[in-house]
């Protein structure tokens, strides 16, 4: 906590009794060439920054029992009023095994920016690459980029059955500017929507000015779409060649 210029490598860290590595209000940190294992251990996080700037993150492996990486900025009112964002995270070359996701909230209501993940191999991951809050959570994400990895699923939630105790923030958050690129999800369940990517229905609050280009997806993939607007897709297709299966509700400008 209130730290800077950290660098934690070359470790193995296992059975913590809830979220493993997790450093709030802190600058240029480091992390490489980590095992972390918490598989079967309730909010067993492996790695949490948390109302942090300039976070590095690479060469780590993950076995979770909950997210893999939780990018955080505090919640509700407390993390809203205090607004002490995360910005400039890298997360690089790091493999997934297994938890419940690569992840952003659901504590952001200080807001979280500039993130960037680049090739990464997720396993079964249980939400896969997810972004996360609920209307109560205030605050933003923005400016994510998610490029050349292989993932199982890709989602947006906008509503979630936890962690909204106390009062709320004073309006529903801001999802915006995200780009997916050349991502393989061909491993991905068929059985559920491959990508579930979901705005708040709040006017002004809706998901807005995301990209998908170069995606590819299992067959009889489904795609859904809620509460979105400016969403773009180009070259987005299942291995036979054709394109998935698009869901749209309550959303505009959406083009395939």
């Amino acid at each position: 906590m209130n730290c800077q210029d950290v660098s934690i490598d070359n470790l193995t860290i296992q059975e913590p009794p809830s979220w493993t590595i997790h450093y709030i209000y802190s600058d240029n940190i480091s992390l490489h060439n980590l095992f972390i294992n918490t598989y079967g251990i309730r909010n067993g996080d492996g790695i949490d920054p948390d109302s942090s700037t300039d976070s590095y993150i690479f060469n780590c492996t993950f076995d979770n029992g909950d997210d893999c990486i939780a990018i955080k900025s505090g919640k509700n009112p407390e993390g809203y009023y205090i607004g002490k964002p995360t910005k400039n995270v890298q997360i690089t070359n790091c493999n997934f095994i297994e938890g419940h996701g690569i992840s952003i909230g659901s504590e952001m209501s200080g807001g979280v920016s500039d993130v960037l993940i680049q090739d990464c191999k997720a396993g079964a991951l249980l939400n896969g690459m997810q972004i996360k809050g609920t209307k109560e959570r205030g605050g933003y994400v923005r400016n994510v980029t998610v490029v050349d990895c292989e993932l199982m699923k890709i989602t947006i939630f906008s509503k979630l059955n936890y962690n909204n105790d106390g009062e709320g923030a004073p309006e529903p958050p801001v999802f915006e500017n995200f780009v997916f690129r050349n991502i393989d999800l061909t491993k991905a369940n068929v059985k559920e929507p491959v990508i579930n990517i979901n705005g708040f229905s709040t006017a002004g609050h809706k998901l807005r000015n995301v990209l998908f280009e170069k995606i590819i997806l299992p067959d009889n993939s489904k795609v859904v779409i809620n509460d979105a607007e400016k969403v773009k897709f180009e070259k987005v297709k299942c291995i036979n060649g054709v394109k998935p299966e698009f869901l749209v509700a309550g959303s505009m400008e959406i083009s395939f």
